[in-house]
């Protein structure tokens, strides 16, 4: 398999549950779509999630928000983030960062298709065993995936 990915991150955080994980997409998220701004697509398992995590981006931080929206199959030329519940082989655009919170491992081609992948975790053991299984996994493929604790 080729890659593309010229980078590839995992962003760990300490506590388990899902309010945790959405605390930690949305520092992350705020980090990875600026300064370009960079086109960003964030997966998230389910359309609860999805719906939780777009409220969380409008109120993360008093200071600023994230500008996005929910991806609807076509391309969105406003909101430079993007969320979705889509795997990666079935989306009709090619952002510059992919943003993964599920603890499904993406199909191949998320690394030939994306520059920059980033992975969040937080401590749920399922999402944090997934999350080691891509990591070996993407080493294996010659990538040299980083890891960045988020702490508290």
């Amino acid at each position: 398999m080729s890659t593309r990915a010229e980078r590839v991150d995992f962003y760990v955080e300490d506590q388990a549950g899902l309010p945790a994980l959405l605390r930690a997409a949305c520092r992350v998220v705020d980090q990875l779509w600026q300064p370009l701004p960079a086109r960003t697509l964030v997966r998230v398992g389910d359309e609860a999630t999805l719906s939780r995590l777009d409220d969380e981006l409008w109120t993360f931080r008093d200071d600023a928000f994230v500008p996005h929206s929910p991806y609807t199959g076509e391309p969105d030329p406003v909101s430079p983030v993007l969320l979705t519940t889509q795997a990666p082989q079935d989306l009709s655009l090619t952002p510059e960062v992919f943003i993964d919170l599920t603890a499904m491992t993406p199909a191949a081609d998320c690394l030939e298709r994306f520059p920059h992948v980033a992975v969040v975790l937080d401590g749920d053991t399922a999402r944090r065993e997934a999350g080691r299984d891509r990591f070996r996994e993407w080493r294996t493929l010659g990538l040299t995936p980083q890891t960045h604790p988020l702490g508290r």
